[in-house]
């Protein structure tokens, strides 16, 4: 999970091939309740066996 959708889609492919398994890639802000609310969408119904949140973050000062 992250915002940039391309980079997980190579990542998620990547996975799939090595390991034969099932991906799904849902590009979102978690830090917005829309971002949230897509995942949760998005994954109703799924049995996820593991959940990838590839979030960033920044520091400031010295």
């Amino acid at each position: 999970m992250a915002r940039r959708e391309n980079v997980l889609n190579d990542i998620a492919a990547e996975l799939s091939k090595k390991h034969s398994i099932k991906t799904q890639v849902v590009a979102s802000d978690l830090g917005l309740l829309e971002g949230c609310e897509k995942v949760f969408t998005a994954t109703i119904g799924l049995n996820v066996g593991l959940f990838i949140a590839a979030a960033g973050f920044g520091t400031s000062g010295p």
